[in-house]
C-alpha cells in the first residue's frame, strides 16, 4: 500500500492503469481501526491520517486524540492537530485547547493555534 484516499461515492475515479480497491459497506469503527494501523504501522502512510479524518463517527476523533498526544511521533502529532482543526466543531476543539494549555512542546502547542485559527474557514473536500 503506497497511498489512502477518501472520496465520496459520487467521485469520478480515473486511476489510468493504477490499481484501486474501492472498501464499501464497513462499519465506520473497524475503518477508522484499519487506518489507523495504516498511520502509526511500520511504514507509517500520512494518507491514513485525512482518511480518518473524513468519518463522522466517535472512534475517529478517538484516534486523531491518541495521535495527537505527547509520546507519539512529531510527524503524526502535526497531522493529527491540522485535522483535528478541520474537525474542531466537536471534541477536536477541546483537544486543541488542552494542547494548547499543557503540552510542553512549543512547536505543538504553536501547530494546535494555528489548526484553530484555520478552522473557522475550513470546509472539508471529499473529491
Amino acid at each position: 500500500m503506497e497511498r489512502i484516499r477518501a472520496l465520496s461515492p459520487d467521485c469520478e475515479i480515473d486511476a489510468g492503469d493504477t490499481p484501486f480497491h474501492w472498501l464499501a459497506d464497513v462499519a465506520p469503527a473497524e475503518s477508522v481501526a484499519l487506518l489507523a494501523a495504516f498511520a502509526t504501522g511500520a511504514s507509517p502512510l500520512a494518507s491514513a491520517v485525512g482518511a480518518i479524518a473524513v468519518h463522522g463517527d466517535p472512534a475517529a476523533d478517538q484516534a486523531l486524540d491518541s495521535f495527537a498526544a505527547a509520546g507519539q511521533p512529531d510527524s503524526l502529532r502535526q497531522r493529527a492537530i491540522a485535522y483535528l482543526g478541520r474537525r474542531a466543531e466537536g471534541t477536536g476543539f477541546e483537544t486543541l485547547k488542552s494542547l494548547i494549555a499543557t503540552d510542553p512542546d512549543e512547536r505543538i502547542r504553536m501547530r494546535a493555534i494555528a489548526a484553530l485559527d484555520s478552522a473557522r474557514s475550513r470546509k472539508p473536500s471529499t473529491c
